[in-house]
């Protein structure tokens, strides 16, 4: 125990659970696009109730230090991919063709 400030503080039961105290909106971002492999952004959007265009913006973000990546098709919904997903989709649709 260390005494402070008029109380008495227990040094195990007040530590900081890095994890769970300073989980951001990216990390947000990030593990539900990583559970999903890909989502579109009006998907993601409707479940984390973030305006579109905000999401957009964090999203890239991630893509640019390299956690995710951004499809803008000529029609349609823009997708956000756990980086490496298209890939390893392509890789695993061509070895079913193989067999």
């Amino acid at each position: 125990f260390l005494y402070a400030a008029g109380r008495f503080f227990d040094k195990e039961a007040d530590k900081i659970n890095v994890e769970a105290d300073y989980r951001t909106v990216l990390d947000e971002i990030y593990e539900l696009v990583d559970q999903q492999g890909e989502m579109t952004l009006t998907a993601l959007s409707k479940k984390m109730n973030v305006p579109a265009d905000r999401l957009e913006e964090w999203a890239k973000v991630l893509d640019m230090a390299g956690l995710l990546e951004l499809d803008y098709p000529m029609v349609g919904d823009i997708i956000i991919r756990k980086k490496g997903y298209a890939e390893a989709q392509k890789k695993a649709k061509q070895q079913q063709n193989e067999q």
